[in-house]
């Protein structure tokens, strides 16, 4: 019966229903108190509905029942991070990648927690093994965001065509290489490109008002001068 609902409780987590979600796994949790893996999954469900104090002490209940589940570090590194908690984070996703050195998500949170430090350095490496791992389009954006940061513009638009090569339908790469171009002059490709991501990412405002911007100066080169 428990793990019924436990399997049930993931189709309405997946179908974005999280009270349903809570509903199965409080009652999966009351024929089996000791699993980790249903006192992670309501951290995440509590986590969602902001509710941090029970998230942190489900994730922590998790992890003294099963002190390597990579999962609850995790889980829980990331809810310090979004509350602004960035040691705990730290401490929390440091383990994750001990214990999951191949573990993407892992890396990539660890990598942002350092680059919104400012620690670039630190992020870079996390961002280059999350790569090595499993290639994937958020790690090789955020080492073009890195690179484009200490003004490698060149290495960063060759990580912005690496991760849109890996998966068109990523803003963050075409937005990031449309920036390039249009800093380079070339607003024709600019333009494609802030029109790629807006595709995926409409109402991203920097993107709109960039193809705004654009688009009115070719207007203006367009237009006979008097």
């Amino acid at each position: 019966a428990a793990s019924l609902r436990l399997n049930l409780g993931a189709v309405y987590w997946n179908l974005m229903r999280p009270g349903d979600a809570e509903r199965e796994w409080k009652q999966a949790l009351l024929v089996s108190p000791d699993s980790a893996q249903l006192l992670n999954n309501l951290g995440l469900v509590c986590a969602d509905k902001k509710r941090n104090d029970e998230a942190i002490e489900y994730f922590e209940r998790s992890m003294r029942l099963r002190p390597n589940y990579t999962d609850a570090h995790l889980n829980l590194g990331r809810l310090y991070k979004d509350m602004g908690r960035a040691p705990e984070a730290e401490l929390q996703l440091q383990a994750a990648v001990a214990l999951a050195p191949l573990n993407v998500g892992a890396r990539n949170e660890l990598g942002n927690l350092y680059y919104n430090a400012g620690h670039l350095q630190q992020a870079e490496l996390q961002f280059q093994a999350s790569v090595a791992s499993i290639p994937n389009a958020g790690a090789i954006d955020s080492l073009g965001d890195i690179a484009l940061r200490q003004g490698r513009s060149d290495a960063a638009e060759r990580d912005y065509r690496q991760a849109i090569a890996l998966d068109e339908f990523d803003p963050r790469g075409h937005f990031g290489l449309a920036g390039i171009l249009e800093a380079q002059g070339k607003e024709p490709e600019a333009v494609a490109e802030y029109r790629a991501g807006s595709n995926v990412d409409p109402l991203n405002q920097e993107a709109q008002a960039a193809l705004k911007r654009i688009t009115a100066k070719l207007h203006d080169a367009k237009t006979p001068k008097p």
